[in-house]
């Protein structure tokens, strides 16, 4: 009996992180799909509900470089600018590596729609 008290609050624990991992891999697809459908208002509602902050880097980061490739500098650099760096992961990649890859996603955007100017602003902030 002794053991089973013991064990059990790592058991729930255990299932606890589970859980929020599994809903924040499922919200992260949910807002992967509107920022492809360009629903990126909603996209950004739904990263904000997850709760695990790595993944919400993550997502943060894809929705700020697909927000670049659109046009939409002024609030990809905003929204890049929001993911915290000082995020703890237990994956390979850290929340300051994701910020800044969506950081460097937009000039690499601009440059790719031809904004060259607006690219070496960018990379110069």
């Amino acid at each position: 009996m002794e053991v089973e008290q013991k064990i059990e609050p790592a058991v729930k624990s255990s299932s606890s992180r589970a859980a929020i991992s599994i809903k924040a891999s499922a919200l992260m697809d949910i807002a992967t799909a509107l920022t492809t459908g360009g629903d990126f208002n909603q996209a950004l509602e739904v990263a904000q509900k997850i709760e695990s902050a790595n993944t919400m880097a993550s997502t943060l980061s894809m929705i700020a470089s697909t927000l670049a490739k659109a046009g939409e500098v002024k609030q990809a650099l905003e929204l890049a600018q929001k993911i915290d760096p000082s995020v703890k992961s237990s994956s390979s990649r850290s929340a300051i590596s994701i910020k800044a890859s969506a950081l460097m996603d937009i000039p690499t955007a601009l440059t790719t729609r031809g904004d060259f100017n607006q690219a070496l602003d960018v990379a110069q902030t």
